[in-house]
Parts: structure tokens; sequence; C-alpha cells
């Protein structure tokens, strides 16, 4: 098993390499938080890691996540931060009203929340009517 992940990581970064030479290869990942260990060990090791060493002429990381990078001030060069402020009860109403979600309280879903817009959406998603499947027209 060691020895398939290591040609596959292999695969890929020669991939890069290579892509890399001829155009900007962006890769995004969302919710850095939530990744396992392991996938956070992977990006690091196959693809900052590799960044670092300028192994990979265009290449674009983008980790989008709460906690920092491992080696946070070796990659200070390369990052750039910003804050995304958790929304407010004016936030969520503002929301469900442009998501046409009605009868749900706001504050009660900021202290569900916590004001976390990533899991107010998979809320509102459970809050929308289902589409409706009747196609007869009584």
């Amino acid at each position: 098993m060691a020895l398939a992940r290591s040609q596959i990581d292999g695969a890929i970064r020669d991939a890069l390499r290579i892509v890399s030479k001829e155009q900007v290869v962006a890769l995004l990942f969302d919710t850095y938080d939530e990744a396992t260990e392991e996938a956070m060990a992977w990006i690091h090791e196959n693809l900052l890691s590799p960044i670092g060493m300028r192994l990979f002429q265009s290449v674009v990381v983008v980790v989008a996540g709460r906690p920092p990078l491992p080696e946070a001030g070796r990659w200070d060069p390369y990052v750039g931060t910003t804050t995304l402020q958790p929304f407010t009860v004016e936030h969520i109403g503002d929301y469900l009203r442009k998501r046409n979600i009605t009868g749900e309280d706001p504050a009660a879903l900021l202290r569900l929340t916590k004001g976390k817009p990533g899991l107010l959406a998979g809320i509102a998603a459970n809050l929308l009517p289902a589409p409706s499947t009747q196609t007869d027209d009584w």
C-alpha cells in the first residue's frame, strides 16, 4: 500500500511539474480545518513543500480554513491572509430572505451556527421546500 501511494503521489507531482511549465495550475482546498490529519499532511508534503522548493513553475494552491499552515513562518512570502467575520443576526435574516426561507428565527440560527456561513448554508438547504415531483394539474 505504501509503495502504491508513493507512486501515485510521485505521478501527481510529475504531472504538476509538466503541466505547470505550460500553464498556471490552481488547486483550491476549502474547509481545511475539517480535513483529516492525513489530508493536511498530504497537501503539505505533496503540494506546499514542492512549491517552497520551487519544483513547480506555476502552481497556485489556495487553502481556506481556520488553522494556520504547518511551519507558518516558512510560508510568509507566499501566504496572503484574510479573516471572515461570523454572520450576525442581521446577516442571517438577510440570507434567509434571499433564499425565500420563512418562519425561521435568525437569532436561534445564530445561536445554533455561531455565525458560521457554511453551517448556515447546510441548515438552510434542509429548510428549503423539496421540489415538487407531482406532474398532475390537480
